[in-house]
């Protein structure tokens, strides 16, 4: 698990300087700067994998998640073509998680950890996938039961499809939460109450690649699938957009605020009272750089500014904004 760290970050002829303090941690599938891509690939081995194998080795800095899917579940005997599929999958640097039932936390927990112990003695997945999963206050001990499970048993990755609205009492118990599957793109805005790292969309329906909601979505979530195919199944072939989507994935956004920066005076000496708002957002490279809100009072004087109680001093001349970093 990655932390998010509070940093005041000195920029000065586009270089960066930046010192951090650990102040949160979460649970994530992997650990990257970069939205994924979550696929659920319910074809049989054969060219479609091989699809994404190739979109995997274009963009390698797109995570990618893959759900595999035998037979509803893992079946009823070892396929030897999903056991080389899984294995090509695994060897281009995908994620590999099995599809597993649960029927909204009414399946015995028994029949789930035995179907888990199948998929990794078959077929040796990164984890599982648990489908219809429960989305009411109530069910959080089940979930966290199976990821503990899942972990004791080498699947440390655990994601969780409610597929609505979910209570946050259910951030933590796996891995990553579904809180939207469905027809069409979500709102922005109604995924902003959720944990970016430990959250996923899947949107089938959309006719066309919206490049501007993925460069928003970013902010949001870990991993998005956006299809053009639609029920009964939307997961029997890959979207037509698939490699377009992965590109907008690869690409650097950038979110602007109410811009705030402050910069310091060589001779004068001043005392103001700073209260800022978040200012600029930026995705790029192997860090997420944040703005945070600030209230502090700034001292400058020759050749020298300090943050009170913030433990910073930097040289005169230099553009200061404070920021939180938060590898993921």
């Amino acid at each position: 698990m990655n932390g998010v760290y509070f940093s005041f970050a000195l920029i000065a002829a586009g270089a960066l300087l930046a010192s951090g303090l650990v102040f949160h941690s979460g649970a994530i599938v992997g650990a990257s700067s970069n939205t994924g891509i979550l696929v659920p690939l319910y074809t049989y081995p054969g060219a479609t994998w091989s699809e994404v194998t190739q979109a995997k080795q274009a963009y390698p800095s797109v995570p990618f998640l893959v759900i595999v899917n035998p037979n509803s579940g893992v079946g009823t005997f070892q396929d030897p073509d999903y056991v080389t599929g899984v294995r090509n999958l695994q060897g281009a640097g995908i994620i590999v998680l099995g599809y597993v039932w649960t029927d909204y936390g009414q399946r015995p927990v028994s029949a789930v950890e035995s179907e888990m112990q199948t998929y990794k003695s078959w077929y040796n997945v990164n984890g599982v996938f648990l489908d219809g999963a429960d989305s009411i206050s109530g069910g959080e001990s089940y979930y966290s039961a199976l990821s503990s499970y899942a972990s004791s048993i080498g699947l440390s990755n655990t994601v969780e499809n409610q597929g609505a609205a979910t209570p946050s009492s259910y951030i933590g118990t796996g891995n990553l939460i579904i809180p939207y599957e469905g027809s069409g793109l979500p709102s922005v805005s109604s995924l902003s109450q959720y944990p970016r790292t430990e959250t996923a969309v899947i949107a089938y329906s959309v006719p066309s690649l919206d490049t501007s909601w993925i460069g928003q979505a970013k902010f949001y979530t870990s991993y998005v699938y956006v299809t053009d195919a639609g029920l009964p199944n939307p997961y029997g072939a890959l979207p037509s957009y698939f490699m377009q989507e992965v590109a907008a994935l690869a690409a650097d956004s950038t979110q602007t605020y109410a811009q705030m920066t402050t910069v310091f005076g060589p001779t004068a000496t001043t005392t103001e009272t700073i209260n800022g708002p978040t200012t600029t957002e930026t995705v790029q490279g192997p860090t997420t750089v944040y703005t945070t809100t600030l209230t502090a009072q700034k001292t400058t004087g020759p050749g020298l500014s300090t943050y009170a109680g913030l433990g910073l001093m930097a040289v005169g001349g230099l553009s200061v904004f404070v920021t939180r970093k938060e590898p993921i």
